[in-house]
């Protein structure tokens, strides 16, 4: 069983106050903790008391989530990475790590206009923009199931989950969609070693600051 070591952080050292880049890094920690959360959410083969409705729904949801978080990430790195102080910590890293950080960042970078989209979407809100596209675009035989139980919490608008993808592929021929979903989910999931750098950015900042 692999070991957990555990100590305090003291946040006034950690994160001083009037400290532009302490800022950034205290805010890229709690978007790590938001993006563990949410991709243990995504991928989970079962969550029981979250899969009332269904496992693909609750995967969904979890999936928004995260876009929402790695478009704050993919902000917070922009930022980061053009701080002066963090620009002389980085150089004293190992050109191993600078080339890790300089591809996920371009990985980023490449796929925000992906990410924005399902953010404005369906990341941060349920945009009304997009239901009325879903609506107009979808088939007419386009079905869903209503389930209705003896109680609140047994009855679940299965069909929601029919309008969320829709909503996923805007403008896009119906014959095209599920290919252009795949497509689309696979630069998702190009984007999870972001974890990785999230690591090291904070490690970085960290060591340099003799936090450890």
């Amino acid at each position: 069983m692999a070991k957990v070591y555990i100590r305090a952080v003291r946040l006034g050292k950690w994160f001083p106050p009037n400290d532009a880049l302490a800022v950034q890094i205290a805010r890229l920690c709690i978007l790590r903790e938001d993006l563990m959360l949410q991709l243990h959410g995504l991928h989970a083969e079962r969550i029981k008391a979250l899969d009332l409705h269904s496992t693909a729904y609750r995967r969904t949801y979890f999936l928004r989530s995260a876009v929402r978080t790695m478009w704050e990430i993919q902000g917070a790195n922009t930022v980061i990475r053009s701080n002066p102080a963090f620009k002389k910590m980085l150089a004293k890293c190992s050109p191993g790590d600078q080339r890790k950080l300089k591809e996920i960042t371009r990985k980023l970078n490449a796929a925000a206009p992906l990410v924005q989209r399902l953010r404005n979407a369906l990341g941060g809100h349920v945009d009304t923009d997009y239901v009325a596209i879903a609506l107009k675009e979808m088939e007419w035989e386009r079905f869903g199931f209503l389930e209705v139980g003896a109680r609140i919490k047994e009855t679940h608008y299965q069909f929601a989950g029919e309008l969320v993808a829709e909503m996923l592929v805007p403008g896009v021929p119906p014959s095209e969609r599920y290919g252009q979903l795949e497509k689309d989910m696979a630069t998702i999931a190009g984007l999870l070693p972001i974890v990785q750098a999230l690591e090291l950015i904070i490690a970085t900042y960290a060591e340099a600051r003799d936090l450890i």
